[in-house]
């Protein structure tokens, strides 16, 4: 909770969710590398109404906020941004730092516009696997690389498959990577010149750590955990990745 309690992000709930763990780890990750200051550059990618946007220009950072924003009643309508406003939290950033900090744009990730480049920092949380493929994510996360200066930073979390290093979920609207997609991906990073910083895969030994969550997800009476999540026959949790652009 200490975590929470420093970057100004509610507790959405009874139970520990890990979505929550991915603003917190993200946040950590940016702050522990110096990104959370005064002038720094940042884009996220598929931000949704995440509460990053706010919780980085309160740090000073000028962020560009991206989504593809879509009219359709698609599976994740309800989850995207009509506007800059979606992304405003008053708890967190004050209405004038918001204002001059936050700027919103609709970018497709499966095609970044050349023009976004010179960040000092990107991120996005838990996106990727819904780019409609698995090579499709790798792309992704291989074209925002262009998008930072050298020796920026890349954060980025993903939905993992904890019980299988073979078979795994792939459809068009929810992918979910392995072992080895993450052990591929390292390797074509580092063909490029860039750094994925090592890997937890600790599958974590606590009493939470083991409970699955069924649909319904906001069930807090069947779901005593959110950390594990059941995707058809897959039980996954979340990845975070950690990458340094060439210097």
């Amino acid at each position: 909770m200490e975590a929470y309690t420093r970057y100004g992000i509610p507790f959405g709930g009874q139970f520990l969710q890990r979505k929550e763990w991915e603003f917190v780890t993200i946040a950590q990750a940016l702050s522990e590398r110096g990104m959370l200051k005064d002038n720094r550059k940042g884009v996220g990618f598929g931000v949704g109404k995440e509460l990053l946007p706010a919780l980085f220009a309160n740090h000073g950072c000028r962020i560009l906020a991206t989504d593809k924003v879509d009219d359709c009643d698609g599976v994740w309508h309800d989850h995207w941004p009509k506007n800059r406003e979606a992304l405003a939290y008053p708890a967190i950033c004050s209405r004038d730092s918001f204002d001059a900090n936050v700027t919103f744009e609709r970018i497709d990730m499966n095609a970044i516009p050349q023009t976004i480049t010179g960040y000092d920092f990107s991120w996005s949380c838990s996106s990727l696997e819904h780019l409609g493929s698995l090579q499709n994510g790798f792309e992704f996360l291989l074209r925002q690389m262009d998008c930072l200066k050298p020796g920026g930073w890349a954060i980025h979390t993903t939905e993992f498959n904890l019980f299988s290093n073979y078979r795994t979920l792939v459809t068009p609207n929810t992918v979910l990577y392995r072992r080895r997609d993450i052990e591929y991906l390292k390797v074509e990073l580092s063909r490029r010149g860039h750094c994925l910083a090592p890997v937890d895969f600790n599958q974590g030994s606590e009493i939470e750590d083991w409970f699955i969550a069924h649909p319904p997800f906001d069930d807090a009476r069947k779901n005593l955990a959110h950390l594990r999540t059941l995707l058809g026959p897959y039980v996954c949790t979340s990845l975070l990745l950690i990458i340094q652009k060439a210097s």
